[in-house]
């Protein structure tokens, strides 16, 4: 009732202190709930794990440190990530690339040191020289959303 009063009465930030096991989470997921907005922070990764599983509308955010790097479970032979995870194969250490081939021939390597979401990565590049019949392919590779391959063929008008 006293942190509904307080809401109600404009308090924007609510700072809960309290032993373990009190119920300060669901707490928290209620104060959550009623501003739309918020975050929860804990310091443990273990607690963040627990967050997600009970509370599924809390969305975590992790570092680079938290994700296997597909690419380095690639070179090293790797196909389960937890155990990439437990070698210390994670994204901060690793690098995604971009290569476009023109006719099959690669005329552009890109390095990426990271990419925070599997949404997108915008790159822009001029190739130049290009002519109807051309094929243009795009292989990335990234380390959160895996290899993908497009390819497309010139046609100009």
């Amino acid at each position: 009732m006293e942190i509904e009063e307080k809401l109600k009465s404009g308090y924007k930030k609510i700072i809960l202190c309290a032993p373990t096991g009190v119920g300060k989470s669901l707490v928290g997921a209620t104060v959550s709930r009623y501003f739309d907005s918020s975050f929860t922070i804990t310091a443990s990764k273990h607690l963040q794990d627990q967050y997600i599983k009970d509370i599924p509308f809390l969305k975590p955010v992790k570092g680079k440190q938290n994700f296997a790097c597909l690419k380095m479970m690639e070179s090293e032979k790797v196909d389960n990530t937890r155990k990439a995870m437990r070698w210390g194969l994670t994204c901060d250490k690793g690098q995604c690339q971009e290569k476009i081939n023109k006719n099959g021939k690669e005329i552009i390597e890109h390095s990426i040191s990271r990419q925070d979401n599997n949404a997108e990565e915008t790159v822009t590049y001029r190739i130049p020289d290009v002519k109807d019949g051309d094929v243009l392919s795009v292989e990335g590779y990234c380390s959160i959303s895996g290899k993908l391959k497009k390819e497309i063929k010139i046609k100009k008008n």
